[in-house]
């Protein structure tokens, strides 16, 4: 919650820098996104665990303003979440910590059919790399326990999303979709 509380000051204090005269995604502008996440399918639920928040950087830079009334975006994504699982059997104590990984390309699609030069909506797919790490550090060893949960693999992904620019360079970003997380809030930088 205190990283939330963070992120939240840094806003504002980005917001109120600098004079207001924002615009929306257009070619060749260049878009950092920085957030925190939560929920999607990474997200475990019992009594003995516990999971950290989805971290996520995502970049893309606009390329094409000529298909339609919008503009298409071409970028990456890196995100990560931890998940911790504690436990007490007869045998000992259970103690596992995996770590979930994706890296990705990803594409949009930026309209905005309200006359706000502020707001930026944006709809997209990505294409990405999911790897799990998996710390093993109970204090017995059984020989069929199961090191990995589920293999590396590549999937796709559909998201929406909207900013909000408070000024010519800073932005507040939500994203909903299938991913790290399911709703992913932060920061946004262009340049």
């Amino acid at each position: 919650m205190r990283i939330v509380r963070v992120l939240l000051v840094a806003i504002l204090v980005c917001a109120t820098s600098s004079l207001v005269s924002a615009q929306s995604f257009y070619k060749n502008l260049q878009v950092i996104n920085m957030g925190l996440g939560i929920g999607g399918h990474y997200t475990y639920y019992s009594s003995f665990s516990s999971a950290s928040p989805a971290i996520g950087i995502s970049y893309e830079k606009g390329f094409h303003d000529d298909w339609g009334p919008g503009v298409i975006g071409i970028g990456g994504y890196i995100g990560t979440k931890s998940h911790t699982y504690k436990g007490t059997t007869s045998d000992g104590r259970l103690d596992y910590k995996w770590r979930n990984t994706i890296i990705g390309a990803r594409g949009t699609y930026h309209y905005n059919p309200f006359d706000v030069s502020e707001l930026d909506l944006y709809g997209g797919l990505g294409l990405s790399y999911h790897l799990t790490t998996i710390k093993d550090r109970s204090d017995y060893v059984v020989s069929d326990r199961p090191l990995r949960s589920s293999p590396d693999y590549v999937d796709m992904s559909l998201f929406l999303g909207g900013r909000y620019y408070f000024n010519s360079d800073w932005a507040g970003f939500m994203e909903l979709g299938y991913g790290i997380s399911a709703v992913t809030i932060g920061a946004s930088y262009q340049f």
